[in-house]
């Protein structure tokens, strides 16, 4: 069993616990943090992966995660990035996210895998998961769980995610839904026929439709770019 890892909120929490310090602070607290993630799984191997700089999101949609951008990053992000590869054999995504390559290895690996992350997005990804405790100020707030996502699980994710949106990056969804009705509007659909139908009216147009699927899937392949799919 191979673990794979989206590793950038391990970089991200390295980094921020070590602001105001020197880098080899950040860079110890990366390696401890993952040591004892994989402790938590039996110490399997796995690869890491990271987002780089250039993500084709930002091309078709500029202000996708916009909202972040007057946000400080840490000083010793890139750093602890870079130490990771270095380290680690960490593979930074180049055109796409650390998601998608998560993604990609998940679905296409000829090995038995599982994704290790805390981010709901990849759970429109098949397959066994494994979401680490979360803490804030000393209180858990999640505990940890393995699970695993079926493909009609992995699809409904998806389909909540294109009705609701997602604040954190940015993407509107359809105007008006939240969760609890887009769970209603997606109760009975059994396959992406089914999904694909019950959320086309509650877009504007088709483009807004394609605009917001293409931010939030996840990709299973290489250039795996979302496109509406035909009804059969």
């Amino acid at each position: 069993m191979r673990a794979i890892i989206d590793a950038d909120t391990l970089a991200f929490a390295a980094a921020s616990m070590a602001e105001g310090m020197d880098e080899s602070q950040a860079h110890w607290n990366a390696a401890n943090s993952l040591d004892f993630l994989l402790a938590r799984v039996n110490n399997p191997p796995f690869q890491l992966y990271l987002t780089g700089d250039n993500n084709f999101r930002y091309q078709i949609y500029p202000e996708y995660k916009a909202n972040r951008r007057n946000t400080p990053r840490p000083t010793h992000l890139q750093s602890v990035k870079d130490f990771l590869v270095r380290e680690y054999k960490a593979v930074m995504s180049d055109g796409c996210e650390a998601d998608d390559l998560c993604g990609i290895d998940q679905c296409t690996s000829e090995d038995e895998t599982f994704i290790i992350h805390i981010d709901k997005d990849l759970d429109m990804i098949p397959g066994k998961h494994f979401s680490p405790e979360i803490n804030r100020l000393g209180k858990t707030v999640r505990e940890e769980r393995e699970y695993y996502v079926t493909p009609i699980d992995g699809l409904r994710t998806f389909y909540t995610q294109l009705l609701v949106g997602d604040p954190g990056d940015n993407v509107k969804g359809a105007k008006g839904i939240g969760k609890v009705k887009a769970e209603k509007i997606l109760k009975n659909c059994e396959n992406e026929n089914d999904f694909i139908e019950a959320v086309r009216d509650y877009f504007s147009c088709d483009e807004e439709l394609l605009l917001n699927g293409q931010c939030l899937w996840i990709w299973r392949k290489e250039n795996d770019i979302w496109t509406i799919p035909e009804v059969s």
